[in-house]
């Protein structure tokens, strides 16, 4: 199947999921500047790996709407059937508490996220494995621990080659996270933990000059981390 037809299905398939409306807003929110971003988020991530019904493992960073609630389509239904979903134990706790809302940051629609968390893990539960640091999800690949923008935020990392950080949400922004990690972020659950959590994953990227892939960096989102006027910088590439 050629990218022309991939990104035809994954467009299908991410309008069943999210409805077209909200597809649509998503898609047109940065215009021609992201539209190559976005052109290869539905050939690659919906037209290919996320219509492998038969994927065997799903690895959840964290329990947010823009981590969890893609593993159901619009009419509750598992995306993956025949899948498992690895999620840190601590961040099981999290979401399983009944005062989970109450707890949330100020800044995030917190009856919206809270309810649509136990939503998604519920409709999943059966299928929930729970991990600490070390697992190894498959061999080259093990969890490592970056809590502070949720208590039990996880992310993954690779041996092999230069080595490989998935970083997940633990460093969000192109310019916050590397030239000011010590600022707090308005919707990390714990403040404090996550400046921890982003200076010390940044030391180690820089020093170790392994490669990131985060979710919310710019296209095409992987790169190295550099030191720079006494914090540091993202080099995409």
């Amino acid at each position: 199947m050629d990218t022309r037809d991939l990104h035809d299905k994954g467009l299908k398939l991410r309008r069943e999921m999210f409805g077209r409306d909200a597809v649509e807003q998503r898609m047109n929110a940065f215009g021609a500047f992201g539209e190559p971003l976005q052109n290869m988020i539905n050939a690659y991530a919906y037209g290919d790996v996320w219509s492998r019904s038969a994927l065997p493992q799903v690895v959840l960073t964290h329990g947010h709407p823009d981590h969890l609630w893609g593993v159901l389509d619009a009419n509750d239904n598992p995306i993956y059937p025949n899948a498992s979903y690895i999620i840190s134990a601590v961040e099981w706790d999290v979401w399983s508490d009944p005062d989970v809302m109450q707890k949330l940051p100020a800044a995030m629609p917190k009856e919206q996220i809270a309810k649509g968390a136990k939503n998604h893990l519920t409709r999943i539960n059966n299928k929930i494995v729970t991990v600490r640091e070390g697992y190894e999800i498959i061999s080259g690949v093990r969890v490592i621990d970056t809590p502070g923008h949720t208590p039990g935020h996880i992310s993954l990392e690779a041996v092999g080659g230069d080595g490989l950080v998935i970083a997940g949400d633990a460093l969000t922004h192109i310019l916050i996270s590397f030239q000011h990690p010590s600022w707090k972020v308005p919707v990390d659950h714990e403040g404090d933990r996550g400046i921890s959590t982003r200076l010390r994953l940044l030391d180690q990227l820089a020093t170790d000059k392994r490669r990131l892939v985060a979710a919310h960096l710019p296209f095409p989102g992987t790169g190295f981390v550099e030191r720079k006027d006494r914090a540091y910088q993202f080099v995409a590439g």
